[in-house]
């Protein structure tokens, strides 16, 4: 598949347009019709994508280790959860959506950089702005209660979904806004941006997004030039010290203080600590493959807690999923993605896609978001200090 691109604006609407339906707001969700157009707009734009991929490798006989890796980890996560008998279907979901991010962002990402990024600013903003809107007009939330399930509530969901998965749109939004700016020289949209971000999750009071956003400025604004310390991969090391410290020997008990006193979220994190401690049985009992996909309904009731459908944690969820093999490929595209940061780990893109992975990482301690567009970081990451393309009358047939 191929389009003849002959101006900056054309690939921005294309871009644009295989983008969009790619987001999945979880309030548009429980509308059977919503959900139905939106399911049939994402086959298609997949499909699209799917052709320019196959194109793109055709043309240039080569498939960036990057993706194999990431399509490794969800095609063993649906044969295991085939194998376990876990919820299939929405496995193959998750996976169709990541990949369907991950190869968009392989075939644009790197190319006329200027165009693809301000075409993924334009999207993060219609979402997030969107999201602002209802929190102020729905201050106690924009959901109704489904009348046969009880799935969807009002309390702490907006249009992205719940409040505490706003990290998924926040922290690539924020990477691909300072990216954007930096490439750009235009800086008006990325602080407009930021500032909306920073008022939506002091609205909603999310305590893991708060603290990510907040770990995220400090870090950008006083030490990322201080890379020694640091950088993308004692980011990552976090997970391995929060799992030594606070749910191994609960050095958080140290900060009740600031948890209770100051964030209000001594009960939330206590409720996880508990969580954790059950988690760790049920991995035991599967360590090397994992459980695969099951129900929320099954989750909570290994664990017996009725809000406890995943771990809370991505070091866990991982372990939970796949086993010690699936952490493996994990360890895998962290490392490849950081051989690649590594090179350019002093330039401003090099700080702030490492910045954005220290959100991500942050609130992956008391949360589990592995989405597309997270993902779509180890991409960005690995492929920006690759040449980048620039269309001209000489290149129109490049897509």
């Amino acid at each position: 598949m191929r389009f003849n691109i002959k101006s900056k604006n054309q690939l921005f609407v294309i871009i644009f347009l295989l983008t969009l339906p790619l987001f999945n707001p979880g309030y548009l969700n429980q509308f059977v019709w919503t959900d139905r157009v939106i399911n049939v707009l994402r086959v298609i734009s997949f499909c699209i994508i799917v052709g320019l991929y196959i194109d793109k490798i055709r043309k240039q006989k080569k498939v960036q280790c990057i993706t194999i890796c990431i399509f490794l980890i969800w095609a063993y996560l649906w044969v295991i959860t085939l194998i376990h008998g876990g919820i299939i279907l929405d496995c193959a979901k998750l996976a169709f959506e990541v990949f369907g991010i991950i190869i968009l962002y392989e075939v644009f990402g790197n190319y006329d950089r200027e165009t693809f990024l301000s075409s993924q600013l334009l999207c993060f903003e219609i979402v997030i702005y969107i999201n602002l809107a209802t929190e102020i007009l729905f201050p106690q939330g924009l959901y109704t209660l489904h009348s046969e399930t009880s799935y969807f509530v009002s309390d702490k969901c907006w249009f992205i979904g719940y409040y505490n998965q706003h990290t998924k749109i926040f922290i690539p939004a924020l990477m691909i806004a300072f990216l954007y700016a930096e490439q750009t020289g235009k800086k008006v949209r990325t602080y407009l941006l930021s500032a909306a971000i920073w008022v939506s999750a002091l609205i909603v009071w999310s305590g893991g997004v708060l603290l990510s956003l907040f770990a995220v400025t400090i870090v950008y604004i006083f030490f990322k030039d201080y890379t020694k310390v640091f950088n993308y991969y004692n980011y990552w090391l976090l997970q391995i010290l929060f799992f030594m410290g606070v749910i191994c020997f609960k050095f958080q008990n140290l900060f009740y203080w600031f948890l209770d006193g100051v964030l209000h979220k001594w009960g939330s994190l206590q409720g996880r600590m508990n969580l954790w401690d059950r988690t760790l049985v049920l991995i035991r009992d599967a360590l090397l493959f994992g459980h695969g996909y099951k129900t929320s309904m099954i989750r909570a009731d290994e664990v017996g807690m009725k809000w406890g459908s995943y771990a809370h944690n991505m070091l866990l969820e991982i372990l939970y999923r796949g086993g010690l093999f699936c952490l493996l490929l994990y360890v895998v595209c962290i490392v490849l993605c950081g051989q690649q940061i590594k090179k350019y780990r002093e330039t401003p893109a090099g700080k702030i896609i490492s910045c954005a992975f220290l959100g991500w990482c942050i609130h992956s301690l008391v949360e589990c978001y592995d989405t597309g567009f997270l993902m779509s970081m180890f991409v960005i990451g690995y492929l920006w200090n690759k040449p980048s393309g620039h269309l001209n009358e000489d290149r129109r047939n490049y897509v």
